[in-house]
């Protein structure tokens, strides 16, 4: 036994290293004898395996190799690139990678014919990743970051005594739909607002929605749903892609999920096969797609929403009442008067929400 192993003595790194440099100048001359007795003894002493420690021993001495200098990978898209990207991301109403990854091809007629694109610009828009999306929309992000409310809770009573299926309906053919009513009350029940009634395909996820506001303001309701029948049904469902559950597989105390590729509803409904699909009334889809702007309609909505905002603020034409009144998940509380950055920067984030992501 050698000493080290007698006290149960570990080396810390830096001891090791000292000890290497010192154990290095009597290995290189000595004997074959001498070197199998010191390659033990450093062996013990390190707790180095031997094919490592002869490795150490017969390489050149700590300290004397040149500190390879940390490679660094040159910048891939230039600001033209990421440009366009935040363009789109703001036109898309701000998904996440993955759907923006999925937004490009899709958008890339109308983003040739805005932007001007040259084929290498084009190239490295479609080739960027979502992870390099994450990393170079970071600092926007963070700009947009928003908070979220909602009246529903998960609740603890029934929740183990009603079966409810969570995971994927097994649906092939369009026809089949969920009904929410969504509340658009922010972070405050009281006072006067709106909710969405949301009709969802599930095999398509081909979405309709109608505003229902209680306690009168008919000019907020006929305005919403002059948005959903018009600019609101068609961007979803035709332009903006969206992620369907495949599977759910619970993995000790996680639950693991797994999603389809994004695909609007629009190319969902083209995949679908069965008679509940009229072709006819898909071809019409189609003719309208073609003869819409992504770019175009994300700007509409945008307006019309600014004309909702000043109607919820002044429902009657007199001064801001004392009310919440929203569109989107966060509330709009109608207090004293601000300045125009504040509801402009406020219009701004409810635009996000009322649109999805």
């Amino acid at each position: 036994m050698y000493p080290a192993q007698e006290r149960g003595y570990i080396m810390n790194r830096s001891s090791r290293k000292d000890y290497w440099r010192k154990i290095h100048t009597r290995y290189q001359p000595a004997s074959r004898s001498e070197r199998r007795r010191i390659l033990d003894e450093f062996c013990a002493n390190c707790g180095y395996h031997r094919k490592y420690a002869i490795r150490l021993l017969n390489g050149p001495p700590p300290g004397s190799r040149p500190r390879r200098a940390r490679r660094r990978r040159g910048v891939r898209y230039g600001p033209p690139v990421l440009a366009i990207l935040q363009a789109v991301w703001e036109a898309a109403d701000y998904p996440w990678s993955v759907r923006l990854k999925a937004f490009l091809p899709e958008w890339m007629p109308w983003i040739r014919r805005r932007f001007r694109l040259s084929a290498e610009l084009e190239r490295q828009l479609l080739s960027i990743s979502p992870r390099s999306m994450d990393y170079r929309l970071a600092t926007h992000k963070r700009a947009q970051r928003r908070r979220l409310f909602g009246r529903t809770q998960p609740g603890t009573l029934l929740k183990h005594h009603i079966p409810l299926r969570t995971d994927r309906w097994d649906v092939q053919t369009p026809g089949f739909t969920e009904i929410d009513l969504v509340s658009h009350s922010g972070d405050s029940a009281a006072g006067e607002f709106g909710h969405s009634l949301n009709l969802t395909d599930i095999h398509t996820t081909w979405t309709e929605a109608r505003a229902v506001l209680g306690k009168g303001q008919e000019g907020v309701r006929e305005a919403l749903n002059a948005l959903y029948r018009n600019e609101l049904r068609l961007f979803p469902n035709l332009f903006r892609p969206s992620v369907k559950l495949e599977t759910k597989i619970r993995v000790g105390s996680r639950v693991r999920r797994r999603y389809e590729p994004p695909c609007t509803a629009f190319q969902r409904l083209c995949a679908s096969t069965g008679t509940s699909v009229h072709r006819d009334r898909v071809a019409e889809l189609q003719r309208l797609r073609d003869t819409l702007d992504p770019f175009v309609l994300s700007q509409r909505i945008q307006v019309q929403l600014d004309r909702i905002f000043q109607l919820a603020a002044h429902p009657s034409g007199n001064h801001i009442r004392q009310s919440t009144v929203s569109t989107g998940f966060h509330s709009l509380p109608q207090k004293e008067k601000r300045s125009k950055k504040e509801r402009e920067n406020h219009h701004h984030r409810l635009h996000s929400q009322i649109a999805g992501r």
